[in-house]
């Protein structure tokens, strides 16, 4: 995966969407709020 960050970014988040798919078949959607269950990975630019 490739990703550009902004030129002015200090202090911005990135929110990935991310889903784990697993060998039976089933998968787990990590696209929630922060707090939540299954939340986003969240990336904060420094």
């Amino acid at each position: 995966m490739l990703g550009l960050n902004p030129k002015e970014g200090q202090g911005k988040e990135l929110v990935w969407k991310f889903v784990q798919f697993y060998e039976d078949g089933s998968k787990e959607e990590f696209t929630g709020p922060v707090g939540s269950r299954l939340p986003s990975p969240v990336v904060t630019l420094k």
